[in-house]
């Protein structure tokens, strides 16, 4: 690969595992089942519509990041059109080429939310003008693009390095599910000390030591 594009490779690739564990916690928290979304809105509500907006905004981020240009003003960015001068193989690189080509297209408005609504504060849409100015993405389209992202890493990776990427590769050990699963004890733990009480309310004031 050489050390520029080895460098920006190796960058992207973390970035990109990590993009895609946050969508797994993600889906694990807000989209799995209605029995999880009820857990999380019976025990922080608050709490969990602030992490689903922060992980939403970071993860629509990292897939804009991944699909810049190769250069935003005077300044290079490390993200997939950059390995395509290095393919030598031309039929190679006009498959990626083209295959980089209709990520755009899947992108497109992931990549709208985020000039007009993460990186910056648009003013059409904060004043609704008009009023189909508003970007909404939806669920399949990061979906989507995820994969796409990840096929042509891998056609990168084998060119190169002959191998292929797993991005599934490790288990969620203290993740999503387990924050649920506890979680849920506790409402049932909760809810029986209320009905052994005679569903009187219950006040835990925890020592400094504990927080």
């Amino acid at each position: 690969m050489g050390n520029e594009l080895g460098t920006s490779f190796f960058a992207m690739y973390k970035e990109l595992i990590w993009t895609s564990k946050k969508w797994e916690e993600y889906q694990d928290l807000f989209t799995t089942n209605s029995e999880r979304i009820k857990i999380v809105n019976q025990s922080a509500p608050l709490f969990f519509s602030i992490i689903m907006d922060s992980l939403e905004n970071d993860i629509l981020l990292s897939i804009s990041r991944l699909t810049d240009p190769l250069t935003t003003g005077k300044f290079k960015n490390a993200s997939l059109r950059r390995a395509l001068p290095e393919v030598s193989d031309e039929a190679t690189r006009e498959k990626l080429t083209s295959q980089i080509d209709s990520l755009e297209t899947i992108v497109k408005t992931i990549r709208e939310k985020r000039n007009k609504n993460i990186s910056h504060i648009d003013f059409d849409h904060l004043f609704q003008i008009p009023s189909d100015s508003i970007v909404v993405v939806k669920y399949t389209e990061i979906e989507d693009a995820l994969n796409q992202i990840q096929k042509i890493f891998n056609q990168i990776e084998q060119h190169f390095c002959k191998s292929s990427i797993v991005f599934e590769c490790f288990p969620s050990m203290g993740g999503a599910y387990e924050l649920l699963r506890l979680l849920d004890q506790g409402l049932q733990f909760d809810e029986a000390v209320q009905l052994q009480r005679g569903k009187s309310p219950i006040t835990i004031t925890p020592s400094k030591k504990e927080i």
